[in-house]
Protein backbone atom coordinates (compact mmCIF):
# COMPACT_ATOMS: atom_id res chain seq x y z
CA UNK A 1 0.00 0.00 0.00
CA UNK A 2 2.55 2.39 0.52
CA UNK A 3 2.94 2.56 -2.88
CA UNK A 4 -0.41 4.46 -3.01
CA UNK A 5 -0.21 6.70 0.22
CA UNK A 6 3.27 8.25 -0.80
CA UNK A 7 2.11 11.44 1.73
CA UNK A 8 1.15 10.54 5.20
CA UNK A 9 -1.05 13.68 5.42
CA UNK A 10 -2.80 11.46 2.90
CA UNK A 11 -3.42 7.81 4.88
CA UNK A 12 -6.49 6.94 6.11
CA UNK A 13 -6.80 3.58 8.25
CA UNK A 14 -8.03 0.51 6.30
CA UNK A 15 -10.70 -1.13 8.14
CA UNK A 16 -11.56 -5.37 7.59
CA UNK A 17 -15.00 -5.53 9.01
CA UNK A 18 -16.17 -9.27 7.75
CA UNK A 19 -18.40 -10.79 10.28
CA UNK A 20 -17.47 -14.61 9.50
CA UNK A 21 -14.02 -14.59 7.90
CA UNK A 22 -12.59 -11.85 10.80
CA UNK A 23 -10.07 -12.46 12.25
CA UNK A 24 -8.88 -16.17 12.42
CA UNK A 25 -9.52 -16.81 8.65
CA UNK A 26 -9.06 -13.57 7.01
CA UNK A 27 -6.15 -12.37 9.44
CA UNK A 28 -6.63 -8.78 8.45
CA UNK A 29 -3.16 -7.32 9.92
CA UNK A 30 -1.00 -9.28 7.51
CA UNK A 31 -3.08 -7.47 4.64
CA UNK A 32 -1.80 -4.06 6.30
CA UNK A 33 -5.37 -3.74 8.12
CA UNK A 34 -5.25 -1.08 10.64
CA UNK A 35 -8.52 -2.05 12.34
CA UNK A 36 -10.77 -5.39 12.04
CA UNK A 37 -13.99 -6.38 13.18
CA UNK A 38 -14.77 -2.38 14.16
CA UNK A 39 -18.33 -2.37 14.67
CA UNK A 40 -17.94 -5.75 17.20
CA UNK A 41 -16.34 -3.47 19.76
CA UNK A 42 -18.11 -0.38 19.08
CA UNK A 43 -21.64 -1.54 19.45
CA UNK A 44 -23.64 -1.70 22.48
CA UNK A 45 -21.46 -4.58 23.72
CA UNK A 46 -18.41 -4.33 26.79
CA UNK A 47 -15.64 -4.59 24.83
CA UNK A 48 -15.05 -1.28 23.75
CA UNK A 49 -12.90 -0.17 25.83
CA UNK A 50 -10.70 -3.70 25.42
CA UNK A 51 -11.61 -4.19 21.54
CA UNK A 52 -9.84 -0.43 21.36
CA UNK A 53 -6.75 -1.13 23.63
CA UNK A 54 -6.33 -4.92 22.86
CA UNK A 55 -5.69 -6.41 19.92
CA UNK A 56 -8.21 -4.96 16.89
CA UNK A 57 -6.37 -1.51 16.76
CA UNK A 58 -2.79 -0.23 15.02
CA UNK A 59 -3.53 3.19 16.12
CA UNK A 60 -5.48 5.08 19.02
CA UNK A 61 -9.15 5.29 17.69
CA UNK A 62 -10.07 8.80 18.77
CA UNK A 63 -7.69 9.78 16.32
CA UNK A 64 -9.14 7.91 13.33
CA UNK A 65 -12.85 8.90 13.97
CA UNK A 66 -11.92 12.58 13.97
CA UNK A 67 -9.53 11.79 10.73
CA UNK A 68 -12.84 9.97 9.04
CA UNK A 69 -15.17 13.18 10.16
CA UNK A 70 -12.66 15.50 9.38
CA UNK A 71 -12.74 13.89 5.53
CA UNK A 72 -16.43 13.78 5.91
CA UNK A 73 -16.66 17.08 6.28
CA UNK A 74 -14.09 18.11 3.33
CA UNK A 75 -16.38 15.79 1.14
CA UNK A 76 -13.58 13.10 0.51
CA UNK A 77 -14.81 10.00 -1.01
CA UNK A 78 -13.68 7.23 0.83
CA UNK A 79 -14.48 3.17 0.08
CA UNK A 80 -15.76 1.05 2.83
CA UNK A 81 -17.02 -2.53 2.25
CA UNK A 82 -19.86 -1.52 4.79
CA UNK A 83 -22.22 1.44 6.70
CA UNK A 84 -18.95 2.12 9.20
CA UNK A 85 -18.15 4.95 7.94
CA UNK A 86 -21.06 6.52 8.37
CA UNK A 87 -21.96 5.28 11.28
CA UNK A 88 -18.91 6.70 13.07
CA UNK A 89 -19.61 9.81 11.53
CA UNK A 90 -23.27 10.18 12.55
CA UNK A 91 -22.14 8.23 16.57
CA UNK A 92 -18.78 9.94 17.17
CA UNK A 93 -20.08 12.63 19.38
CA UNK A 94 -22.12 10.61 21.60
CA UNK A 95 -20.76 6.97 21.87
CA UNK A 96 -16.82 7.23 20.26
CA UNK A 97 -16.32 10.95 21.46
CA UNK A 98 -14.09 9.91 24.74
CA UNK A 99 -12.67 5.87 24.74
CA UNK A 100 -13.63 5.40 27.84
CA UNK A 101 -17.45 6.55 27.43
CA UNK A 102 -20.26 3.97 27.82
CA UNK A 103 -23.58 4.88 26.76
CA UNK A 104 -25.13 3.24 30.76
CA UNK A 105 -22.90 6.07 31.63
CA UNK A 106 -25.60 8.31 31.19
CA UNK A 107 -27.58 7.38 33.94
CA UNK A 108 -24.98 8.36 36.15
CA UNK A 109 -24.95 11.83 34.31
CA UNK A 110 -28.82 12.27 34.78
CA UNK A 111 -28.43 11.37 38.89
CA UNK A 112 -25.83 14.30 38.71
CA UNK A 113 -27.89 16.65 36.94
CA UNK A 114 -31.06 15.75 39.27
CA UNK A 115 -28.89 16.34 42.64
CA UNK A 116 -29.87 19.76 44.02
CA UNK A 117 -29.46 22.44 43.15
CA UNK A 118 -30.83 20.30 40.03
CA UNK A 119 -29.42 21.83 36.45
CA UNK A 120 -25.68 21.69 35.06
CA UNK A 121 -23.23 21.34 37.82
CA UNK A 122 -19.97 23.72 37.48
CA UNK A 123 -16.91 22.28 36.05
CA UNK A 124 -14.97 21.88 39.30
CA UNK A 125 -17.99 21.11 41.17
CA UNK A 126 -16.94 18.43 43.58
CA UNK A 127 -19.85 16.17 42.72
CA UNK A 128 -18.48 16.59 39.00
CA UNK A 129 -15.38 16.05 39.67
CA UNK A 130 -15.93 13.05 42.11
CA UNK A 131 -17.89 11.13 39.24
CA UNK A 132 -15.04 11.82 36.54
CA UNK A 133 -12.17 10.28 38.63
CA UNK A 134 -14.69 7.07 38.99
CA UNK A 135 -15.36 6.85 35.68
CA UNK A 136 -12.07 8.07 34.76
CA UNK A 137 -13.10 11.00 32.17
CA UNK A 138 -12.20 14.72 32.21
CA UNK A 139 -14.61 16.99 33.80
CA UNK A 140 -14.72 18.72 30.48
CA UNK A 141 -16.22 16.18 28.75
CA UNK A 142 -19.31 15.20 31.42
CA UNK A 143 -19.92 18.66 31.87
CA UNK A 144 -20.56 18.89 28.13
CA UNK A 145 -22.21 15.71 28.14
CA UNK A 146 -24.52 16.99 30.99
CA UNK A 147 -24.97 20.06 28.86
CA UNK A 148 -26.84 17.61 26.26
CA UNK A 149 -29.31 17.28 29.00
CA UNK A 150 -30.70 20.72 29.00
CA UNK A 151 -31.64 20.22 25.19
CA UNK A 152 -32.23 16.55 24.61
CA UNK A 153 -31.64 16.04 20.51
CA UNK A 154 -30.76 12.33 20.47
CA UNK A 155 -33.69 9.59 21.00
CA UNK A 156 -32.04 6.81 22.53
CA UNK A 157 -31.17 9.97 25.50
CA UNK A 158 -34.69 11.03 25.00
CA UNK A 159 -36.10 7.70 26.42
CA UNK A 160 -33.35 7.09 28.84
CA UNK A 161 -34.67 10.89 30.23
CA UNK A 162 -38.55 9.74 30.15
CA UNK A 163 -37.70 6.95 31.98
CA UNK A 164 -35.86 7.28 34.61
CA UNK A 165 -35.52 11.63 35.23
CA UNK A 166 -39.03 11.41 37.22
CA UNK A 167 -38.30 8.61 38.92
CA UNK A 168 -35.47 8.88 42.00
CA UNK A 169 -35.68 5.83 43.36
CA UNK A 170 -36.01 3.79 40.05
CA UNK A 171 -32.63 5.75 38.57
CA UNK A 172 -30.66 5.33 42.11
CA UNK A 173 -31.17 1.73 41.90
CA UNK A 174 -30.30 1.35 38.59
CA UNK A 175 -26.99 3.81 39.47
CA UNK A 176 -25.97 1.49 42.55
CA UNK A 177 -26.48 -1.70 39.98
CA UNK A 178 -24.22 -0.16 37.84
CA UNK A 179 -21.62 0.42 40.82
CA UNK A 180 -21.49 -3.32 41.72
CA UNK A 181 -21.05 -4.10 38.29
CA UNK A 182 -18.28 -2.00 37.48
CA UNK A 183 -15.24 -4.54 36.30
CA UNK A 184 -17.73 -7.11 34.89
CA UNK A 185 -16.50 -7.03 30.90
CA UNK A 186 -13.85 -4.34 31.98
CA UNK A 187 -11.61 -6.15 34.42
CA UNK A 188 -10.22 -4.06 37.42
CA UNK A 189 -8.55 -7.01 38.93
CA UNK A 190 -7.26 -7.67 35.13
CA UNK A 191 -5.89 -4.15 35.71
CA UNK A 192 -4.44 -4.62 39.32
CA UNK A 193 -0.61 -3.37 39.14
CA UNK A 194 -0.74 -1.32 35.99
CA UNK A 195 0.41 2.13 35.95
CA UNK A 196 -1.72 4.30 34.55
CA UNK A 197 -0.95 8.19 34.20
CA UNK A 198 -3.82 10.09 33.84
CA UNK A 199 -2.47 13.56 34.06
CA UNK A 200 -5.59 15.58 34.96
CA UNK A 201 -6.56 12.99 38.01
CA UNK A 202 -3.25 13.69 39.80
CA UNK A 203 -4.48 17.53 39.58
CA UNK A 204 -6.87 16.11 42.47
CA UNK A 205 -4.79 13.83 43.90
CA UNK A 206 -2.48 14.80 47.54
CA UNK A 207 0.83 15.21 46.69
CA UNK A 208 3.92 12.71 48.18
CA UNK A 209 5.62 15.71 49.73
CA UNK A 210 2.48 17.20 51.56
CA UNK A 211 -0.59 14.52 51.60
CA UNK A 212 -2.73 17.63 52.61
CA UNK A 213 -1.84 19.68 49.34
CA UNK A 214 -2.82 18.77 45.65
CA UNK A 215 -1.91 20.21 42.63
CA UNK A 216 -5.08 21.98 42.70
CA UNK A 217 -4.38 23.77 45.68
CA UNK A 218 -1.47 25.06 44.51
CA UNK A 219 -2.64 26.43 41.00
CA UNK A 220 -5.15 28.36 43.34
CA UNK A 221 -2.24 29.60 46.31
CA UNK A 222 -0.10 30.74 42.85
CA UNK A 223 -2.82 33.21 42.48
CA UNK A 224 -2.83 34.42 45.88
CA UNK A 225 1.19 34.65 45.45
CA UNK A 226 0.89 37.17 42.70
CA UNK A 227 -1.52 39.50 44.61
CA UNK A 228 0.69 39.69 47.29
CA UNK A 229 3.98 41.10 48.87
CA UNK A 230 6.83 38.82 50.46
CA UNK A 231 6.21 40.90 53.54
CA UNK A 232 2.43 40.10 53.55
CA UNK A 233 2.66 36.44 52.99
CA UNK A 234 2.43 35.63 56.29
CA UNK A 235 -0.55 34.21 58.31
CA UNK A 236 -1.86 36.98 59.94
CA UNK A 237 -2.84 38.61 55.95
CA UNK A 238 -6.42 38.65 56.02
CA UNK A 239 -6.71 37.25 52.38
CA UNK A 240 -4.14 34.07 53.35
CA UNK A 241 -6.48 33.38 56.56
CA UNK A 242 -9.76 33.37 53.79
CA UNK A 243 -7.69 30.81 51.47
CA UNK A 244 -6.47 28.86 54.47
CA UNK A 245 -10.49 28.89 55.46
CA UNK A 246 -11.76 27.57 52.18
CA UNK A 247 -9.71 24.70 51.17
CA UNK A 248 -9.31 23.32 54.64
CA UNK A 249 -6.31 23.61 55.46
CA UNK A 250 -3.90 25.89 58.14
CA UNK A 251 -3.01 29.22 57.35
CA UNK A 252 0.80 28.26 58.20
CA UNK A 253 0.78 25.55 55.42
CA UNK A 254 -0.40 27.97 53.04
CA UNK A 255 2.67 30.30 53.75
CA UNK A 256 4.85 27.81 53.55
CA UNK A 257 3.60 27.15 50.18
CA UNK A 258 3.88 31.00 49.32
CA UNK A 259 7.56 30.89 50.27
CA UNK A 260 8.10 27.95 48.03
CA UNK A 261 6.84 30.23 45.36
CA UNK A 262 8.87 32.58 46.26
CA UNK A 263 12.12 30.11 45.17
CA UNK A 264 10.20 29.68 42.21
CA UNK A 265 10.19 33.20 41.22
CA UNK A 266 12.77 33.72 38.61
CA UNK A 267 12.86 37.62 39.39
CA UNK A 268 13.99 36.81 43.43
CA UNK A 269 17.09 35.29 44.57
CA UNK A 270 15.59 33.37 47.23
CA UNK A 271 17.26 29.89 47.95
CA UNK A 272 15.57 27.14 49.38
CA UNK A 273 15.63 25.53 52.37
CA UNK A 274 17.17 22.35 52.63
CA UNK A 275 14.08 20.57 54.31
CA UNK A 276 11.69 22.05 52.03
CA UNK A 277 9.80 19.58 50.00
CA UNK A 278 7.82 21.67 48.61
CA UNK A 279 10.15 23.36 45.91
CA UNK A 280 9.55 20.34 43.56
CA UNK A 281 5.73 20.62 43.44
CA UNK A 282 5.59 24.12 43.27
CA UNK A 283 8.32 23.80 40.69
CA UNK A 284 5.94 22.08 38.39
CA UNK A 285 3.14 23.90 38.92
CA UNK A 286 4.79 27.71 38.37
CA UNK A 287 6.07 26.04 34.90
CA UNK A 288 2.59 25.09 34.01
CA UNK A 289 0.68 27.74 35.16
CA UNK A 290 2.85 31.05 35.81
CA UNK A 291 3.29 31.74 31.99
CA UNK A 292 -0.75 32.41 31.88
CA UNK A 293 -1.69 36.39 32.04
CA UNK A 294 -2.74 37.38 35.25
CA UNK A 295 -6.16 37.37 34.15
CA UNK A 296 -6.49 34.37 32.64
CA UNK A 297 -4.68 32.73 36.02
CA UNK A 298 -6.96 34.52 38.26
CA UNK A 299 -10.14 33.08 36.19
CA UNK A 300 -9.45 29.83 36.05
CA UNK A 301 -8.12 29.76 40.05
CA UNK A 302 -11.81 31.32 41.32
CA UNK A 303 -13.30 28.21 38.36
CA UNK A 304 -11.63 26.13 40.84
CA UNK A 305 -12.65 27.23 43.97
CA UNK A 306 -15.70 25.85 43.28
CA UNK A 307 -14.79 22.73 44.44
CA UNK A 308 -14.30 23.60 47.60
CA UNK A 309 -17.48 25.53 47.95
Amino acid sequence: MDKFLPNDRFVVPLIFDNTFATTINCRPFEWGADIHSFRKHTCFNRLSETGWRYGISRCPVPSIVHRLIILKKKQTTLFCSSPILHYLCKKSKDMLGHPFWQDEYWLYIIQLFQTKPEGVKHLYSRQLVDLSLELHIEPSYIHRQMMRLRHIDDKRLRKLWDKYAHKPKKLARMVNTLRSMRGFGMGNVFYAGVEVNVSWEATFQPLDAEPRLTPLMLVIILDLYFRLTPNTMVEDTPEVAELARLVGIGPSLVVDVLRSFLCCDPYLNYVPEMDNKLVGPCSRIWNEYAILEPQELEGLAEQMKYYFK
